[in-house]
């Protein structure tokens, strides 16, 4: 038995799945990549049992074959080849050789019967269809505020919430929060719905969708989430668990407007950031009349200082906050100038970005 494909074809997707086939397991089917052909379709997958992905390619082989390849001895075998080359794979029982020009190689492969798949069967209470490109927008605008590995596992994901045609995404890692919403084209059989995403989960799909016009179509169930678009469909299960009120902690007495430019501010903070303290990350941001001071210094008692304009007609504030968390909030405005909203130096400040319907909130560091 045979099949043969283009190199092209079978490259990007098995490099999407790199990431979810797991060669540190200790079962050894889930280092491997599932090949299954069936009536000139060859679907590939990989599984780590919480996450799956699978990518079908149309093959000229009219026989059922089933093979379960190490992941990343099959993609390193196909990387190698020429561009556009042609790849011949002939299979004998659990023996597979790969020909292609003057190239062979000989894998085993483990019994593909027993590769662990996800029911498929999601028992959908919610779904939605959008662009890749606003998809991948969205989780974008929040993805960097999610948790790692936190004790409350809740956090290390994505909130989403779908109330009639409107999506909300939020994301916290207990020190800053991001939301963002967008229309969307949903069916939701409850009156709303409330799902967390894993971290993971949101990097793979960020990873592998587009940014086309294409669609993408999202369902929901209890327990699982399943994503479809183009030749691909990925599955992961969801986090069980009670997301935090988010809309407690959107601050409500943030008067007190800072606007600067975006470009300007980020320079800034890079030039201050460079002598700021490598553990805590911390720079001072004394804020008077249209000006704004950044300092920073660390514990060799090195000091910096950037002086920038900005638009300020309030009491002076001295505040602090880690500069990384405001360069994350600078690298996905949509606006020019970064708007930020504060009450007092104890309190956290708030970024509105109007053009793109988000908000973020950042707590201060102490003085």
């Amino acid at each position: 038995m045979n099949f043969v494909l283009n190199r092209d074809d079978l490259l990007k997707p098995l490099q999407s799945m790199l990431s979810v086939a797991n060669s540190k397991s200790t079962m050894p089917l889930l280092s491997c990549i599932l090949f299954d052909i069936d009536n000139n379709n060859l679907k590939i997958t990989a599984s780590d049992l919480d996450t799956e992905i699978s990518c079908n390619i149309a093959v000229s082989c009219n026989t059922t074959i089933k093979l379960a390849l190490n992941a990343d001895k099959i993609y390193n075998i196909v990387r190698s080849l020429n561009e556009n080359s042609m790849i011949d794979f002939r299979v004998n029982e659990n023996k597979v050789t790969i020909v292609s020009n003057n190239s062979t190689f000989n894998l085993i492969s483990l019994n593909a019967d027993n590769y662990p798949l996800i029911d498929s069967n999601i028992n959908e209470q919610a779904s939605f269809d959008l662009s890749q490109q606003d998809f991948h927008h969205i989780i974008s605008k929040v993805d960097f505020s999610m948790a790692n590995d936190d004790t409350r596992y809740f956090l290390n994901g994505m909130f989403w919430e779908i109330n009639a045609n409107l999506l909300r995404a939020v994301s916290t890692d207990g020190h800053r929060m991001s939301i963002t919403e967008a229309i969307i084209d949903s069916k939701v059989l409850d009156s709303a719905s409330q799902s967390i995403i894993p971290k993971k989960a949101i990097l793979e799909l960020k990873k592998i969708v587009g940014k086309t016009e294409e669609n993408i179509k999202i369902c929901l169930g209890k327990n699982y989430l399943k994503a479809i678009f183009g030749n691909y469909a990925f599955i992961s299960k969801l986090i069980d668990g009670r997301y935090p009120d988010y809309q407690k902690v959107i601050p409500k007495n943030n008067t007190k407007l800072l606007a600067v430019d975006k470009q300007f501010f980020k320079n800034s903070l890079l030039r201050t950031s460079i002598l700021a303290n490598d553990k805590y990350k911390g720079v001072r941001l004394n804020i008077s009349q249209n000006q704004l001071l950044l300092s920073a210094n660390n514990p060799d008692n090195e000091k910096a200082e950037d002086k920038i304009e900005v638009q300020y007609n309030d009491q002076p504030m001295e505040i602090c906050f880690n500069y990384k968390y405001l360069l994350d909030i600078i690298n996905v405005l949509s606006e020019e100038t970064m708007s930020i909203y504060l009450d007092n130096p104890n309190m956290s400040a708030l970024v509105k970005d109007e053009k793109d319907n988000s908000l973020f909130i950042i707590m201060p560091m102490k003085i």
